[in-house]
């Protein structure tokens, strides 16, 4: 049984760290330049999810892959091309937003 658990453990622990959709294909070479004002990488290409946002009355937020909605620190919101359209956002738990990239808006 604790066979079990530690690989079901395992498992889910590289489900969780896989790339974005066509984070390696496609989209490579985007994930992978995007940096910060300080011109560092933001984070991982593992780190980076497609997600939702909204915008509250403190500004943009973002849901992670917990269903929890983030507030964006305005420093963390990267103003550079989005070719996905859609909303990505670099982010550990330990460490919090990384990097936002805004998806269109209607």
């Amino acid at each position: 049984m604790k066979k079990l658990a530690a690989l079901l453990l395992v498992l889910s622990s590289a489900a969780s760290s896989a790339p974005p959709v066509n984070g390696e294909g496609r989209f490579g070479d985007w994930f992978k330049s995007l940096r910060n004002d300080q011109g560092q990488s933001c984070c991982d290409l593992s780190d980076c999810r497609i997600t939702k946002q909204r915008y509250s009355p403190n500004g943009y937020q973002a849901l992670t892959e917990t269903g929890e909605w983030v507030d964006i620190p305005p420093d963390k919101i990267l103003k550079r091309d989005n070719p996905i359209g859609e909303p990505v956002m670099c982010y550990l738990p330990a460490r919090g937003v990384m990097c936002f990239i805004r998806g269109f808006e209607a």
